[in-house]
């Protein structure tokens, strides 16, 4: 039981660390939540990888070998249709997009009902989205 500061490439800007430190007694899932905290990105599209390997939620950090300076690589699993539907996929871009425009000081406030067509389900019929395109959609 031992912390370690680790390097873990960012969600929101692939090119930039964060630098976590954590209990290498912890897991995965708890790495994610300390990503979710130093970031906003939820935990749940977390994909987390040491080695080109996935690191699974349950595996502890020492067991996977890792320790201080090592690099964690990051993705998301927004591409896997098997795991989200439509509309939950577009509803975490939409949250990952506004993370990313709130670090760097853009309006990051949105509305969904400002698309066109915002996905209902798998859905890809139109629903009760705008009916005419608005200037700057889906931010207010």
């Amino acid at each position: 039981m031992t912390n370690i500061t680790i390097s873990v490439q960012s969600f929101l800007n692939s090119a930039t660390t964060l630098s976590i430190t954590i209990d290498d007694a912890q897991t995965v899932a708890n790495l994610k939540t300390a990503i979710n905290i130093a970031e906003g990105t939820p935990t749940a599209i977390m994909d987390l990888f040491f080695n080109n390997v996935k690191l699974a939620d349950a595996t502890v950090l020492s067991t996977a070998g890792l320790i201080t300076g090592y690099y964690i690589k990051s993705s998301n699993n927004l591409t896997d249709a098997g795991l989200w539907t439509k509309q939950e996929r577009q509803d975490y871009k939409l949250q990952l997009a506004a993370l990313r425009r709130a670090a760097t000081a853009r309006t990051s406030t949105y509305d969904i009902n400002k698309l066109p067509n915002p996905y209902n389900g798998d859905e890809t019929s139109p629903d009760d989205g705008a009916t005419d395109l608005v200037l700057g959609r889906p931010w207010s």
